[in-house]
């Protein structure tokens, strides 16, 4: 008979488990009780492009033709917010709608 699980300080769930197995017949040791966990897939790594002389020259044209931001984007293969916040660090205003 397996042991009162209501009780306070009672067996702890692997003992109850392996009493359990003991009565079928089958020895813990033989058969795992719990599956294995699957391990977290790992994060992509951040790869950053640095901004070339010839990128720069590009994007000073797209702001002087008023290109949309998402256009110069697609076009530099960056993100909206990379192609954004380069423009505003080397302070030329971006998009159609200044």
């Amino acid at each position: 008979m397996l042991p009162d699980l209501g009780q306070t300080g009672g067996p702890s769930l692997y003992r109850v488990v392996s009493l359990a197995l003991r009565k079928l017949g089958r020895d813990d040791q033989s058969q795992p009780v719990m599956k294995e966990r699957k391990l977290m897939p790992k994060k992509k790594t951040v790869v950053r492009n640095p901004w070339t002389k010839e990128d720069l020259r590009h994007l000073k044209a797209h702001s002087k033709a008023r290109t949309p931001v998402v256009e110069v984007a697609k076009a530099m293969k960056r993100t909206e917010g990379a192609v954004r916040q380069k423009a505003k660090t080397i302070g030329i205003g971006l998009g159609h709608r200044r």
